[in-house]
């Protein structure tokens, strides 16, 4: 049984060979979570290792593909508004038409009732003048009524006064017959204001069904798309990550001039003895720092809080574990704010290096971006990558930025443009704000993966803890590249 289980394997591995040689292509989507567990392991990956890049070219053409979609339904969502924009003002005219027509449909109806009213007064003034007429017989009592006549003059005007009946019976009637054909008009112009009142608000209905379905529509693409990116990636980093081990031990350029001299002399005893009076020069200008009588030049080198002095000497036995260094990532630059505090008070985790708005921001060593984000609060326009330096990890922050030049996922290489400095976000001017965080004795493999548990780039320490560095810890950038506040490098 336990041969079978291992043969099955062998077999479908076989079976994937064979169909790629047949057909000079594989079809990963078919199988993507094999793939996926196939290259998963570092030996795995390099028994693989033809078959596990092509998989790795077809989840960045996935990557490219979700890009160029979510585009794609970004600009359709936008059309969508733009015609929802311009479609409100016919919606607006269709309300304000069905408002026209309740009105006229309450007018007509009130025209109605009172054509009624008319034709019903009219028809009660008719019949009591039949009434009369009837109650004096027939036609001889006209004849008798002029007969009666006692001149010529009163002859004529009994004649006058029976014409003048006849004409007023005649056009109450014909008014009647008016009435009659304007409550008919009323009628039909009612039916008809009824009926267009019944369109218009059943095309108003649908007008505003349909946008609101396609806008949800496009917004459900754009979620589901971006959920599949962010699958993607995650794929794509469990093998960008093998990819960065493997040019780890190539990366002869992890640090500048500067910082190559910067560790050339801190390897002396000359150095260790200027660094531990400088150490306690920090801690004496600290102290003083309370006192009324404290001069300029110790309240400026306390800007780093005393609280750190622990971190900070874990921070420099651990750097020493490694002749590398990542390398500052601006090239020429003022620092204006260091860890652990700004220097008119309050609490900064990192350092502020400053320069022209579109300085380029560097890579400081060989990594992977986790994380990437552009907002108009915080840490602005801003990307979190992890580095591996020797045996040392570490994740660093860097924030403020005009342009982010990288993705998440995107392996990076020493010197490749991270971004843009500029003064995003929570900034009064321009600067690139950065974080350093030390992983004691994880892999990037190891940091990576416990990444992508949680999403939490800080690592659990939040935004205002120091941390152990026995496990996890902010260094505080100036003592890790030899920096001081106000120094241009």
């Amino acid at each position: 049984m336990k041969k079978i289980k291992l043969i099955l394997p062998i077999l479908l591995f076989l079976f994937v060979i064979v169909q790629t040689s047949i057909k000079g292509e594989i079809d990963f989507s078919k199988n993507n979570s094999y793939y996926q567990k196939l290259c998963a392991t570092r030996s795995s990956y390099n028994a693989n290792k033809d078959v596990c890049v092509k998989y790795q070219d077809y989840l960045n053409k996935l990557t490219k593909n979700s890009d160029k979609n979510i585009a794609d339904y970004k600009k359709q969502l936008a059309n969508t508004k733009n015609d929802i924009v311009k479609t409100s003002q016919i919606i607006n005219d269709i309300s304000k038409l069905i408002e026209g027509k309740e009105n006229r449909i309450k007018l007509n109806e009130t025209n109605i009732i009172n054509t009624k009213n008319e034709i019903k007064k009219l028809e009660d003034e008719l019949m009591d003048r039949l009434v009369l007429m009837q109650s004096y017989g027939n036609d001889n009592f006209t004849i008798d009524f002029l007969m009666s006549s006692t001149s010529i003059d009163d002859f004529l005007i009994k004649m006058d006064g029976i014409n003048a009946l006849n004409d007023a019976n005649t056009q109450l009637v014909s008014d009647l017959k008016d009435q009659e054909t304007k409550l008919s008009e009323y009628q039909k112009q009612l039916i008809s204001d009824q009926k267009q009142l019944k369109e218009s608000k059943a095309l108003y209905q649908s007008s505003l069904k349909s946008f609101n379905e396609q806008e949800a529509s496009t917004m459900d693409k754009i979620a589901k798309e971006q959920q599949s990116q962010t699958t993607i990636n995650s794929q794509l980093a469990n093998l960008n990550v093998k990819d960065i081990e493997d040019s780890l031990n190539n990366d002869t350029s992890s640090t500048s001039t500067k910082e190559s001299n910067k560790t050339t002399t801190s390897s002396s005893s000359s150095s260790n003895s200027s660094t531990s009076s400088k150490d306690n020069s920090s801690s004496n200008s600290s102290s003083s720092s309370s006192s009324s009588n404290s001069s300029s030049s110790s309240s400026s080198s306390s800007s780093s809080s005393s609280s750190s002095s622990s971190s900070n000497s874990s921070s420099s036995s651990s750097s020493s574990s490694s002749t590398k260094k990542l390398a500052i990532p601006i090239y020429h630059a003022t620092v204006t704010a260091t860890a652990w505090a700004y220097y008119g008070g309050g609490w900064h985790p990192g350092i502020d290096l400053a320069n022209n708005t579109g300085t380029v921001v560097h890579s400081p060593g060989n990594g992977i971006v986790l994380y990437t984000a552009n907002t108009n609060y915080g840490y602005g326009r801003y990307a979190v990558a992890a580095f591996q330096v020797g045996n040392d990890t570490y994740t660093m922050i860097f924030a403020h930025m005009s342009k982010v030049s990288v993705t998440q996922g995107q392996v990076i290489k020493t010197g490749q443009q991270i971004g843009l400095m500029g003064s995003t976000g929570a900034s009064t001017g321009p600067h690139t704000h950065v974080e350093i965080f030390f992983h004691n004795n994880k892999s990037l493999s190891q940091v990576v993966a416990q990444y992508k548990k949680s999403y939490d780039y800080y690592f659990g320490l939040g935004y205002n803890t120091i941390g152990k560095c026995s496990t996890v810890c902010r260094l505080a950038p100036q003592n890790y590249w030899g920096l001081s506040y106000r120094e241009r490098y």
